[in-house]
């Protein structure tokens, strides 16, 4: 079973796609092997990741993932977490919740 740590909480809220953005900061150093090795999943597991639309790492993934891609690059990751914070405080305004 991977580790998940401190990324858990966190990746627990991520979207779809920051999910699939943060695997795709992972594959420009890393296979889809070893990331699947990684997740503890298939192969195959992490290619429907990135093809279908209908599959997505589920929370455990993600926090394996998100903790992978502060590794390959922090710059990106901050990036992406910025664009879901960004996301979501947009969403609280839209039903009148600001802060």
């Amino acid at each position: 079973m991977p580790k998940t740590g401190r990324w858990c909480p966190l990746a627990e809220r991520l979207s779809r796609w920051a999910r699939i953005h943060l695997l795709k900061v992972i594959l420009r150093e890393r296979t889809q092997m070893e990331i699947a090795r990684a997740c503890g999943v298939s192969r195959q597991a992490v290619s429907n990741w990135l093809a279908k639309e209908a599959y997505h790492p589920n929370d455990k993934n993600a926090s394996v993932l998100l903790r992978l891609a502060w590794q390959v690059d922090r710059r990106r990751a901050k990036d992406i977490l910025r664009a879901e914070a960004k996301r979501y405080s947009s969403e609280l305004q839209r039903i009148g919740i600001a802060f």
